[in-house]
C-alpha cells in the first residue's frame, strides 16, 4: 500500500487545501461518524482526537476509514515539511466502532501501515481478525478484541512494535502464523480455548518477559515462562526475558518449534536431550553468542535457517550414532550425502564445488555466502531448494543442470552479481521471488517453462530485455515490477491475464505487444511505464484494472476494446500525451480519476452506453475543450471535469430538462471559468 501514497496526495492536499467544517479543533475530543460521513471526519481531524462510529457498516466501511487516516497522515506531513516548524504536528487517532453491526470479519490488511491509528475498540460482531489487518501500525498502542473473536489472522499484528499489552478473549481458538512476530508486548495470556498457535508468532518480540496459559487450556502450558504444548513435548517459544548463558531443554521433549528460541541473545550454550527428534525452521535464528552445539544421536528432521545468524557458533558437533546427518568442513549433509543440508557461510569462500553425490540442495543452504562468487553444481542434482542462494550478493557464476523442473521460491533472491544464468529445458515452473533483485541483464525462458511465479523478476533493475517462450501459460503479479531498464518484451500466446502490477514500473518499457486472446488486465499491470509510447489491447481483453496505466506519460494513442464496460479508477490517469480518445459504446461506467490529469486530447465524445461518470473522472484536464454527454448518464461525480480550464462547450443530447435531473457531485464544474452547455444536441 505505500506504495500509492502519491496516487491518494494529490485529491487529499486539493481537498484540503481550504477549511472545511468537519475539522476537529479540541485535543482528545470525541467525534461521532456513521459510515456514509466517517472518511470526512477522520480526513479533516487536526488535534489527537476519538472518533466514535455507530449503525451498520461493512467491509468498504473499513477501507473508508483506512484511506481518510491515509490522507490525513499525507496533508500533516506536508503541512510540517511546509511550515519547516521545529515542532512537528503529530495527530493521533483513536478509533471505536465497539456499537457498529454487519460486520462479521475484519478484512484482511484493513489498517496497514496507519501509523496515526492509537487504539481501536472492535465490535462484537467480528469472529475473524484478518491476515495483516494491522501490519506494521507502528502508533497501535491498545487495542480491545472482542469476546467472539475465534481466528486471529497471519500477520495481524505483525511489526506493531508499541503495542504492549493485549487482551486475547476466551474465544480465539486459532492465532495464525507470525500474527505477533515483532510486537512490543511485553507479556501475553493464552486463554482456555486456544487449540492451534502456528509458527513464528513471538518471534522479534524483543519486550516479552513471559508466556500466561489458563490452566484450563488443553494444548499448551507454561513453564518457567516459557511456552510448551500441554504434554511438553515441543517448545513452541523460549522465554527471551531470561538471562541465563545455558539453557538444557528438558528432557522429554521431542520438537522445538520454528523461532523457538529467535534472537536469545544471551545464551550461550544450549543442551539438547536426546529425546530431542525435529528442529523445526529459524529455531535458533540470531541467537548471536549460541556456541558450539552437539546435535544427538535421535535427531531425525533439521528445518532451514536453523542456525542463521549464529555469528558465534565454529563448530557443529553431530553425534557419531546419527543415522540422519554428518557434519564436514562447515557443512550439514544427510547421512548418506545425497542432501547438502545448510552451511555456516564464513566457512565457504570464492568458490565451491558441491561433491558428487548431492542430488538435492537444502532451502536457504547457501544462504548469505557473501564471499561466495562461483558454484559448481554437479549433473547430478535434481532439487535446488527455496532461497538456496538468497543473499549471495557476490555470486557471479552458476551453471543450472539439466533435470532440474522447478526453480523454487526465491532461490536467486539478491544474488546483485548474477548478470546472466542459463535456465535449461528441463524446467516447467519458476517460483514467486525466483529471481528478485538480481543483477540479470538478460533472461531467456525456454520452451517448457509453464508458470512464472510473482515477483518472479521482481526489482531485476538492470534487466534489459526478456524473452519468453509460448509454452508459458501464467505470469503471476509483480512478475515484472520495477525492471526500470526494461525496454521491450513479447508477451506468450498462451496466457489469459496480465496479472495485477506485472510490469509495474518498468520505466524504460517503450513497446508492448498483448497477443489476443488475453482477458483481463490487472490492476497497476502497467502503471508508471513513463516511456511507453504504444500499445495494441486486442479485442479478447473485457477487463482493464484500476490504474493498469496510470502515468504512461509518454502513451500517445490507446484503443479501447469493445467489450469493456467499466473504466476502472485511475486506469488511464496522468497520461498526459494521450490523443484520441475513444470510448467504445459498450463503456456503462468511466470510474474516478479514469482520465485525470490527460492533457492531450481535446475532444471527447462519452457513447449512448454510458450511465455513470464518477468522481473526478475528467479532472485537470487541462486542454479539453469540448464533450459530448449522452441523456443515457444518470451520475456525473464529484468534480469530474474539475478544473478544466479550457473546457468551451458541454454538448448534451438530452433535454435542458433531463440535464437538471442528473445528479451531480459538488464542484462538477469547478475551475471551467469558460464552459457553455448546449441541449439537444446532434453532430
Amino acid at each position: 500500500m505505500k506504495k500509492f501514497l502519491q496516487i491518494f496526495a494529490l485529491c487529499a492536499l486539493c481537498v484540503l487545501a481550504a477549511p472545511m467544517v468537519f475539522a476537529v479543533q479540541n485535543k482528545n475530543s470525541v467525534h461521532n461518524a456513521t459510515k456514509d460521513t466517517v472518511y470526512n471526519v477522520v480526513l479533516h481531524i487536526r488535534k489527537s482526537s476519538t472518533v466514535k462510529l455507530s449503525g451498520e457498516i461493512d467491509a468498504d466501511t473499513i477501507f473508508k476509514i483506512s484511506a481518510a487516516l491515509l490522507d490525513n497522515e499525507i496533508y500533516i506531513s506536508y503541512k510540517n515539511k511546509k511550515n519547516k516548524a521545529e515542532r512537528k504536528e503529530t495527530v493521533k487517532i483513536s478509533l471505536d466502532i465497539s456499537n457498529t453491526t454487519g460486520l462479521k470479519e475484519l478484512p484482511a490488511k484493513a489498517f496497514m501501515f496507519r501509523d496515526n491509528l492509537e487504539s481501536i475498540i472492535i465490535p462484537d460482531s467480528i469472529e475473524i481478525i484478518g491476515a495483516e489487518a494491522f501490519y506494521d501500525c507502528d502508533g497501535l498502542k491498545s487495542l480491545t478484541i472482542p469476546d467472539n473473536v475465534k481466528v486471529i489472522g497471519n500477520s495481524a499484528f505483525a511489526a506493531c512494535n508499541n503495542l504492549e499489552n493485549i487482551t486475547i478473549p476466551n474465544s480465539v481458538e486459532i492465532i495464525e502464523k507470525d500474527a505477533f512476530r515483532g510486537c512490543g508486548l511485553e507479556k501475553i495470556t493464552i486463554p482456555a480455548n486456544v487449540k492451534k498457535i502456528e509458527s513464528g508468532n513471538f518471534s522479534y518480540c524483543s519486550k516479552l518477559t513471559e508466556f500466561i496459559v489458563d490452566e484450563n487450556n488443553k494444548n499448551y502450558k507454561s513453564v518457567d515462562g516459557s511456552l510448551y504444548n500441554k504434554d511438553g513435548t515441543t517448545l513452541v517459544r523460549y522465554n527471551p526475558s531470561r538471562k541465563e548463558k545455558s539453557f538444557t531443554i528438558p528432557e522429554n521433549v521431542k520438537n522445538i518449534g520454528t523461532t523457538a528460541f529467535f534472537g536469545c541473545k544471551d545464551l550461550e550454550i544450549i543442551i539438547i536431550p536426546d529425546s530431542l527428534r525435529i528442529i523445526e525452521d529459524s529455531a535458533f535464528e540470531a541467537c548471536e553468542n549460541l556456541k558450539n552445539i552437539t546435535i544427538p544421536a535421535g535427531i531425525k528432521e533439521i528445518g532451514s535457517r536453523v542456525f542463521k545468524g549464529c555469528s558465534s557458533i565454529t563448530e557443529l558437533i553431530v553425534d557419531k550414532n546419527n543415522e540422519n546427518f554428518k557434519f564436514v568442513d562447515g557443512f550439514l549433509y544427510s547421512k548418506d550425502g545425497t542432501v547438502l543440508v545448510f552451511c555456516f557461510p564464513d566457512r565457504v569462500g570464492k568458490s565451491f564445488i558441491i561433491p558428487d553425490g548431492v542430488k538435492n540442495i537444502g532451502d536457504y543452504a547457501f544462504e548469505s555466502c557473501e564471499a561466495l562468487e562461483e558454484i559448481v553444481i554437479p549433473s547430478g542434482i535434481k532439487n535446488i531448494g527455496a532461497g538456496a542462494f538468497y543473499w549471495c550478493i557476490n555470486l557471479k557464476t552458476i551453471t543450472l543442470p539439466v533435470g532440474i523442473e522447478t526453480i523454487r521460491e526465491s532461490t536467486f533472491s539478491i544474488c546483485k552479481s548474477l548478470e546472466s544464468i542459463t535456465i535449461p529445458g528441463s524446467v516447467k515452473s519458476i517460483e514467486n521471488k525466483a529471481f528478485s533483485s538480481c543483477g540479470l541483464k538478460s533472461i531467456i525462458i525456454p520452451d517448457g517453462v509453464e508458470n512464472i511465479g510473482a515477483s518472479a523478476f521482481y526489482n531485476c533493475s538492470s534487466i534489459e530485455n526478456i524473452t519468453i517462450a509460448n509454452s508459458v501459460k501464467s505470469i503471476g503479479e509483480s512478475a515484472f515490477s520495477d525492471c526500470y531498464k526494461l525496454d521491450s518484451i513479447i508477451m506468450p500466446s498462451n496466457i489469459k491475464t496480465i496479472e495485477n502490477s506485472t510490469f509495474y514500473m518498468c520505466h524504460e518499457l517503450k513497446s508492448i505487444t498483448i497477443p489476443n486472446g488475453i482477458e483481463s488486465i490487472g490492476d497497476s499491470a502497467f502503471h508508471y511505464c513513463k516511456n511507453l509510447v504504444s500499445i495494441t489491447i486486442p479485442t479478447s481483453v473485457k477487463s482493464i484494472g484500476s490504474y493498469a496505466f496510470a502515468v504512461c506519460e509518454k502513451l500517445e494513442d490507446i484503443t479501447i476494446p469493445i467489450g469493456i464496460e467499466t473504466i476502472k479508477k485511475g486506469t488511464f490517469s496522468e497520461c498526459r500525451r494521450l490523443k484520441d480518445l475513444i470510448i467504445p459504446d459498450s463503456v456503462k461506467t468511466i470510474g474516478e480519476v479514469a482520465f485525470e490529469n490527460c492533457n492531450g486530447f481535446w475532444n471527447v465524445i462519452i457513447p449512448s452506453s454510458v450511465k455513470s461518470i464518477e468522481k473526478e473522472a475528467f479532472a485537470d484536464c487541462y486542454y479539453l475543450e469540448s464533450i459530448t454527454i449522452p441523456d443515457s448518464v444518470e451520475n456525473i461525480g464529484e468534480g469530474a471535469l474539475w478544473w478544466c480550464t479550457e473546457l468551451k462547450r458541454l454538448n448534451f443530447r438530452g433535454t435542458e430538462a433531463q440535464w437538471n435531473k442528473i445528479p451531480k457531485g459538488k464542484n462538477w464544474r469547478s475551475g471551467c471559468f469558460k464552459l457553455k452547455l448546449r441541449f439537444n444536441y446532434k453532430e
